[in-house]
């Protein structure tokens, strides 16, 4: 397989997926099967309308399944070469604008000084949710990492649109 064709196979979260028989779906997270170690791909199916065996909502296919060519000894009639196609690696990077607050630290005392709003920053990331906070604020403490400031958390996050 070649370098593209990996990528057109990769399983990331957010990516949209076609499956052979019309449906949609979207990847939520690679996930283990805490007996087996089996990975699984945890997926939510979106636009069924009775396109395939079961309807809209959450579902786990063991990623070996979810990647495989399309059985043609059960459906000849199938166009695709795989059970799932992808269709987009998911959303695009957006940038943001985070303020933080943060805690001096005075190198003459053992004791910081208190928390305050601090500095902003503009970062990119294709996280949604509670990932989003998390990637911003790693992508925070990284780019802090070598000054005397301690990063508390974020105060505020303004999404500032698509990268370019």
């Amino acid at each position: 397989m070649t370098n593209e064709e990996n990528k057109d196979r990769e399983i990331t979260p957010g990516s949209t997926w076609a499956h052979f028989k019309g449906a949609t779906s979207q990847v939520i997270t690679v996930a283990k099967h805490s007996e087996t170690g089996e990975e699984l791909v945890i997926y939510k199916c979106m636009g069924n309308a009775g396109k395939t065996n079961h309807k809209d909502g959450i579902y786990a296919r063991p990623k070996e399944m979810f990647l495989s060519e399309v059985d043609r000894a059960a459906y000849p009639e199938a166009t695709a070469k795989y059970r799932f196609t992808k269709i987009s690696d998911g959303p695009a990077p957006h940038v943001y604008l985070v303020t933080t607050r943060i805690r001096a630290i005075n190198p003459d005392h053992a004791a910081s000084l208190p928390t305050t709003d601090g500095l902003s920053y503009h970062l990119k990331s294709n996280k949604t949710g509670e990932a989003l906070y998390d990637d911003l604020l790693r992508q925070v403490r990284e780019q802090s990492a070598d000054s005397a400031l301690t990063v508390t958390d974020i105060a505020g996050i303004t999404d500032l649109g698509p990268a370019n």
